[in-house]
């Protein structure tokens, strides 16, 4: 596998935590004082990825109105990528990332959208210097993202996000369905994450809607699919959890 964007998935899988801690309630917002703030963290691994996050979200008019919110996440992890000359050979690049960025929330009982634009920070450092630009370095750019929420029904969500970093030309897709089920809502989920070195697919199920002392809960589990096709196909995990206070 080249240098895979991992930390744009996770930025990806905060997004879409966001937006279901935002829609947790089904009943319209009550007029009492609501939460600003929004904190969030998770971590995942597929066979040669491992990554972690944090974040947090702040929105001065509550996070459940629409109106502007500014948004701060850094992630730390690392993936393996083959060695140019020796395929039998891997090599691991540490990664690091930080994104600040200013956005727009619109928020009705059922259905909430919200655009963020920003600037990003991705640090690579290999442990073997036979690695192309792609996989090493530090580079700045402009962060872009989106994300929605939808419930057709009272039994029914649907989330979609995307996002773009021009640091490294980094990109994610993601899009689930799920379904009421006991106090959880449980389905499918797709993703495609890349950047200027690889691209990866994601079909795996996802369960949100557990709790964890303060925190509401999301894992997702499934099948990771290297596009360049020197990673083959592995497993993929993944844990998030957010509260808003």
């Amino acid at each position: 596998m080249s240098g895979l964007s991992a930390t744009r998935a996770a930025a990806l899988c905060c997004m879409v935590a966001v937006v279901e801690a935002v829609a947790a309630e089904d009943a319209a917002p009550s007029p009492s004082p609501l939460p600003s703030w929004l904190i969030f963290s998770g971590a995942e691994a597929t066979g040669r990825v491992a990554n972690g996050w944090i974040g947090a979200d702040y929105a001065p008019g509550g996070i459940d109105r629409s109106g502007l919110r500014l948004r701060g996440t850094a992630s730390a992890g690392g993936y393996r990528t083959s060695h140019p000359d020796d395929s039998a050979t891997d090599i691991t690049v540490r990664k690091q990332t930080a994104t600040l960025a200013a956005g727009y929330g619109w928020i009705t009982p059922s259905r909430r959208t919200a655009l963020f634009v920003g600037g990003e920070v991705d640090a690579r450092e290999p442990d073997h210097p036979a690695v192309p630009s792609s996989d090493r370095g530090t580079h700045w750019g402009v962060a872009i993202a989106g994300e929605l929420w939808a419930a057709p029904s009272p039994l029914v969500q649907v989330m979609a996000s995307a996002s773009y970093g021009s640091a490294r030309a980094s990109w994610a897709l993601r899009a689930a369905v799920c379904g009421r089920i006991a106090g959880v809502c449980l389905g499918p989920e797709t993703a495609a994450v890349g950047d200027a070195a690889g691209s990866e697919f994601r079909f795996g199920l996802g369960l949100t809607g557990l709790s964890v002392g303060p925190f509401e809960t999301r894992l997702a589990a499934g099948v990771a699919d290297d596009a360049e096709g020197d990673a083959d196909t592995s497993a993929y995990g993944l844990v998030s959890m957010w509260r808003r206070f």
